[in-house]
């Protein structure tokens, strides 16, 4: 059963620039992956968005203009194994934004990976 909003950690990988980012976080938190939402406030021509926890795919690529509709948070398929969803303090989170035609109006996207901690 997939826990409350309110009782999990977001971990945030915005991207706001119209060019190939990488965005990274350390947030420290023991527990498991529970969740990942991806939006986007404008459609871009093509950007391809791939996450990861430390150098683990936590799902497929996404072609952000023909996954996502504009200005609504979808949920992103997880397709990493189980035990690969388990959080520890040092793990490190990516989400590689890659721009290759931001169609002239594209202004970034949010990618949020939601945490069930072990404790509080």
């Amino acid at each position: 059963m997939v826990s409350p909003r309110a009782a999990l950690i977001p971990i945030h990988l915005n991207h706001e620039l119209a060019t190939t980012t990488t965005c990274y976080a350390c947030p420290g938190v023991v527990g498991k992956i529970k969740s990942i939402t991806v939006g986007v406030p404008v459609l871009p021509t093509t950007v391809t968005l791939a996450i990861y926890r430390n150098a683990i795919a936590l799902a497929a690529t996404i072609a952000v203009e023909t996954a996502l509709v504009a200005g609504v948070a979808e949920e992103v398929t997880i397709t990493a194994t189980d035990v690969n969803l388990n959080t520890a303090v040092a793990d490190i989170f990516k989400a590689v934004w890659t721009v290759t035609d931001a169609g002239g109006v594209y202004v970034g996207g949010a990618c949020t990976i939601w945490i069930e901690p072990s404790t509080w």
